[in-house]
């Protein structure tokens, strides 16, 4: 009975890791705090507007959190609120991290989109365990 009290050690552990996300009272954004005052955002939403007449609306330039820099740690989500008339994408530039919202053809009327960013390493979801054994499947009710 020494063991008692002692988490395990090696791949399996008794413990997860927990980590403190808050979110804001006033904007659209969660943030991870890390603890010692340091907090990192990691889901936020806000709106850009592509300019009637032109194709581009510059989302972010040189933003950087804790050595991630947006342009190549974002993953971001565009959804029009008019029609924009062409399709649209984001262009992440990662070499001068800027982010854009680019329209195929110069929109006739100011177009505004919602944008949402969540930001952290693309992933492989497969890989991950759901309901303590197997990787992900559809089978689960």
């Amino acid at each position: 009975m020494a063991q008692l009290g002692q988490a395990q050690s090696g791949s399996l552990r008794s413990t997860p890791k927990q980590l403190n996300v808050k979110a804001s009272d006033r904007y659209a954004l969660m943030f991870k705090n890390y603890g010692n005052n340091h907090n990192a955002p990691f889901i936020w939403s806000g709106s850009a507007t592509v300019v009637s007449g032109t194709t581009v609306a510059v989302l972010a330039s040189g933003i950087k959190f804790y050595d991630m820099e947006l342009a190549t740690y974002g993953n971001f989500v565009a959804t029009a609120k008019s029609d924009p008339g062409d399709d649209y994408w984001i262009n992440q530039d990662e070499s001068s991290n800027v982010v854009k919202l680019v329209v195929g053809s110069a929109v006739a009327d100011d177009v505004v989109f919602n944008v949402q960013v969540m930001l952290g390493a693309e992933v492989d979801i497969s890989i991950y365990n759901t309901r303590g054994a197997g990787a992900p499947s559809q089978s689960y009710p």
